[in-house]
């Protein structure tokens, strides 16, 4: 006589934290044999992106998760989490200035300060406007601290605003833009 034993190998549970903030997670599976492949998915709100995994297995002992959110079950149930962090915002350029000033030009000059998020920097966009317009023109994309505007009006008072530009928006924000600078090209009879 001949037998047949199966044998069912066992299952362990993958749990998804529910005290998660910031975001939410899930994985593929709810349960899974050791040494299964199991995949989370990582669902940021808007704002935050995903800075780590969490996966503890029952002993309390962490399980390595690798750069596509992928890791081996092991013999055990495993509980799962995720710290989400603000997406950092690159700083607002400051002390705006004009220049070499004539009555048709002027060369608008800003600082930018480099700091970790220097990487992200795009450039800049440049906004400008007559006192009293409604609307600026712009943007004006610059890729140096400083922007020369032909075709002004002489004796004109004109206003201007920048912002900092991200190369990469999901790591970190564009900044906010600068608080405005007014500057008058010179009158003709200032020749």
């Amino acid at each position: 006589a001949s037998y047949t034993l199966t044998v069912n190998p066992k299952t362990y549970t993958i749990t998804v934290a529910n005290n998660i903030s910031n975001g939410s997670i899930s994985a593929d599976k709810s349960s899974a044999v050791e040494g299964a492949t199991i995949k989370l998915t990582a669902k940021p709100n808007t704002g935050y992106k995903l800075d780590t995994w969490n996966v503890k297995d029952a002993s309390n002992n962490s399980v390595s998760v690798n750069a596509n959110g992928e890791f081996t079950m092991p013999a055990s149930n495993v509980t799962v989490s995720a710290t989400f962090v603000a997406i950092p915002q690159l700083d607002t350029p400051t002390n705006l200035s004009a220049t070499d000033v004539t009555t048709t030009a002027a060369t608008l000059t800003w600082d930018w300060i480099d700091n970790e998020n220097s990487q992200y920097l795009n450039g800049y966009n440049l906004y400008y406007k007559k006192v009293g317009d409604a609307n600026f023109t712009g943007p004006i994309t610059c890729n140096s601290k400083s922007s020369t505007r032909n075709g002004l009006t002489p004796n004109t008072e004109y206003v201007f605003k920048v912002a900092a530009t991200s190369n990469n928006i999901n790591e970190c924000k564009s900044s906010e833009q600068s608080a405005e600078f007014t500057f008058k090209t010179k009158d003709l009879t200032q020749l």
